[in-house]
């Protein structure tokens, strides 16, 4: 009995270390789980999750010394790149940057990435609010950008926003009329954003949203060369 119970606190010792990688297969989960929304189509049942997680176990390389921390690792990207491999092959083209997006987003919720992610960022991005409260001063600049550019300036980051847009309107309007914006620095000291995606994309998604799909699929690929998805595609 005495080594009954010797036992069993090795096991549950053991069992703790992977518990990372069971919290990577619930998020991933989860995410599968709300495709549907999007397409009735995409559903998902726990035995065909169960075949990609058991799948992507088997072609996880196991470190040739035995290193534990470094297994954990390997077996969370092969998660990943698992997951997103095997579903995206049933998405149509449109909806496969939905769902890289979603794990990306969710992997900086967690922390997991180099940049984290604040929800009420990620719920602006989502519902992009827009306020009414004062006319729209800058002649070139559509009203819905204004009132989501007020909006935006609730968040203590972005509380000069709207008087620098003013201010400086003709800087603003070249960054807002060049044909990838996303790709260029915004005028005055918001140029800092480049090194805050996510914050850049929401300046993107009020000003020119019709660029913001391009940009989700910069930001994304930029977390996957600084924090973990691999390719270009898909996360690792």
């Amino acid at each position: 009995m005495e080594k009954g119970k010797e036992t069993e606190v090795k096991i549950n010792k053991s069992r703790e270390v992977y518990r990372p990688v069971a919290a990577e297969g619930a998020m991933l989960y989860f995410i599968l789980t709300q495709l549907s929304t999007i397409d009735h189509m995409y559903r998902y049942s726990l035995g065909a999750f169960m075949k990609f997680f058991y799948k992507a176990i088997a072609l996880a390389e196991e470190p040739e010394d035995g290193d534990v921390p470094k297994r954990i690792t390997n077996l969370v990207e092969s998660l990943r790149l698992t997951i997103y491999t095997m579903v995206s092959r049933g998405l149509f083209e449109k909806h496969k940057l939905i769902l890289l997006c979603q794990i990306t987003f969710q992997l900086m919720k967690r922390g997991k990435l180099t940049m984290e992610l604040k929800n009420e960022h990620y719920q602006f991005l989502i519902r992009r609010p827009k306020k009414l409260d004062d006319d729209n001063p800058v002649d070139w600049l559509p009203n819905s950008a204004w009132y989501s550019i007020l909006a935006l300036g609730e968040f203590e980051e972005f509380a000069k926003l709207q008087s620098d847009i003013h201010e400086a309107s003709s800087r603003f309007m070249e960054w807002f009329n060049h044909i990838a914006p996303e790709n260029e620095k915004l005028p005055l000291d918001w140029a800092g954003l480049d090194k805050t995606p996510f914050l850049k994309l929401l300046v993107i998604s009020c000003l020119r949203p019709d660029r913001l799909t391009v940009a989700c699929a910069s930001l994304c690929s930029k977390r996957s060369r600084t924090g973990r998805p691999s390719s270009s595609a898909a996360p690792s």
